[in-house]
């Protein structure tokens, strides 16, 4: 899993056809991943004039990207929880609608209670 560069106001993707686009529209958010072939990815994400926070992920394949998916989603967000989108789902200059997003859920919340049951 490579990051890609955000350099002159540019996302260099490095030719990987693959991307995850990790976007927070605001603070009481989710953690919003954008997924798809990096072109859509990267259209989809030059259409929206809204402040956000953003990171991007590359991948040679579909399989690497799923993997990738799977770890970011298994870090803890400190925002509501990790929302997936396929880009195609996505219309531009528009926040995802929640309706076709995938609630991957936020492992903070197993964290922040482990071990409250136990005596």
């Amino acid at each position: 899993m490579e990051k890609a560069i955000y350099d002159n106001e540019k996302i260099d993707t490095l030719n990987k056809p693959f991307s995850v686009c990790w976007l927070v529209y605001g603070p009481k958010d989710c953690c919003n991943l954008i997924v798809g072939e990096t072109n859509k990815v990267k259209s989809y994400w030059e259409s929206l004039d809204v402040s956000f926070d953003f990171q991007w992920f590359i991948f040679d394949t579909n399989e690497q990207m799923e993997l990738g998916i799977k770890r970011i989603a298994s870090e803890p967000t400190p925002f509501t929880t990790w929302m997936l989108y396929k880009v195609e789902d996505c219309k531009n200059g528009k926040i995802p609608d929640e309706k076709f997003g995938v609630n991957l859920g936020n492992p903070r919340e197993l964290w922040l209670f482990k071990g409250m049951d136990e005596t």
